[in-house]
């Protein structure tokens, strides 16, 4: 059997409430100086969005445990 690696990503919608002056000053805030999108206040699962990205064979690849 050959080995592949196929990548992709997947996506949250998130929000973050902040304090701020102004949009400008909240977006600074929000990005550089709180915790990663991530851990944001909310996460709407129901938002949640796969893609496909590429697929490449090798037989360097390492087995994902119960995988292969």
């Amino acid at each position: 059997m050959k080995r592949f690696k196929v990548k992709g990503s997947y996506t949250y919608k998130v929000e973050k409430i902040v304090e701020a002056d102004n949009g400008d000053e909240a977006v600074e805030i929000a990005l550089n100086h709180s915790e990663p999108m991530c851990e944001w206040d909310s996460q709407y699962q129901d938002t949640y969005s796969e893609e496909f990205d590429s697929v490449e064979e090798g037989e360097e690849f390492e087995t994902i445990r119960g995988m292969v």
